[in-house]
């Protein structure tokens, strides 16, 4: 906008922005087409051509990982939950609370106790997830905001209605 960039609002969420000068607003592809200044059917030529050439990933790459992370964390949780050592005091706990087994497996229950929070970070790097990737999805500074808890478990649930994992 001619008024200046502090007047613009991106929306990641949706891939949105308005400006709050102008009121011009829409997604990512209108943004595009006024940036460059070039109408649709070029803006998605253009754009289909970078995507061919591998020099726009979009997101799709980086949540098909975090998706990734978020099920390997799922899955280790989920076991440690079933068959883990510290996973008895919490099925004890879910029974005296009338949490069934069904419900358990329906919400993907899962127990993260301290020795787990530990060992996650090995874990998830033996299944190709580098640093980095750990730290921009947010991983390490969970484990380092939770890393003087005590040895209580977290019982945590991690995937939506639709059978996602969300975290």
């Amino acid at each position: 906008c001619c008024q200046g960039p502090d007047s613009l609002m991106v929306v990641g969420r949706d891939d949105s922005y308005f400006c709050t000068d102008c009121l011009v607003s829409g997604h990512a592809l209108d943004f595009y087409i006024r940036v460059e200044r070039l109408g649709p059917a070029e803006a998605i030529s253009q754009l289909a051509g970078s995507l061919a050439s591998g020099d726009l990933k979009g997101k799709r790459l980086r949540l098909e990982r975090l998706s990734g992370v978020l099920e390997t964390v799922r899955r280790l949780a989920c076991e440690a939950l079933r068959h883990g050592s510290s996973g008895r005091a919490a099925h004890e706990w879910l029974k005296r609370e009338g949490v069934t087994h069904e419900t358990t497996e329906q919400f993907s229950l899962g127990l993260l106790s301290k020795e787990i929070r530990h060992a996650l970070i090995p874990h998830l790097r033996t299944k190709g997830f580098d640093q980095a990737e750990l730290e921009d999805f947010g991983i390490t500074g969970w484990l380092a905001r939770h890393a003087d808890e005590s040895d209580s478990s977290v019982l945590i649930p991690i995937r939506d209605a639709d059978g996602s994992c969300r975290g």
